[in-house]
């Protein structure tokens, strides 16, 4: 092959910690990104691992200082997703599609800050999921890649909420 394939991945385990309770936001979705990684977006990768370490330093309470810590990078980020995210079939909180992610920065827009964090694992090809699959442990941890605490849902399946 001539061009390097594209990798789906499930994004079962991108949750989101609200009030307490942990939503999986996109169970039974998926994400297909590019698999080569630019050189272009390594400063912008090393500053979200950055952001991401002090993130979690701050209370789930703290969510205004986490909005302020990414106020500045947010469009870097969603400049280099746009770009490797080719396809997704992601929805929003009452399940209606999200617009397609590729070359479409306005499509990130309506996600949370930990999506577009998610989104960066996968991209850097370290999501819980791909990390069970033998790949190498990432160094980032995020609310948005826990493992469940519970299935705070007593639906089993998903939960929405927009904080």
């Amino acid at each position: 092959m001539a061009k390097p394939p594209t990798r789906q991945v499930p994004s079962d385990d991108c949750t989101v910690d609200i009030d307490g309770v942990e939503y999986h936001l996109h169970e039974g979705e998926w994400v297909k990104v590019v698999s080569s990684f630019a050189v272009g977006s390594l400063r912008i990768m090393r500053r979200m691992t950055e952001l991401q370490s002090q993130m979690d330093a701050l209370e789930d309470d703290e969510q205004i200082r986490k909005v302020i810590l990414m106020d500045d990078t947010v469009g870097e980020l969603v400049d280099v997703l746009q770009r490797r995210i080719v396809e997704w079939n992601w929805t929003d909180d009452l399940g209606n599609p999200l617009p397609e992610p590729f070359h479409n920065p306005a499509a990130f827009q309506s996600l949370r800050l930990e999506e577009l964090m998610y989104l960066a694992l996968i991209v850097r090809g370290e999501s819980p999921g791909e990390q069970k699959n033998g790949s190498a442990p990432s160094p980032i941890s995020s609310s948005a890649t826990k493992q469940p605490k519970s299935q705070a849902s007593s639906s089993g399946g998903r939960s929405r909420s927009r904080a």
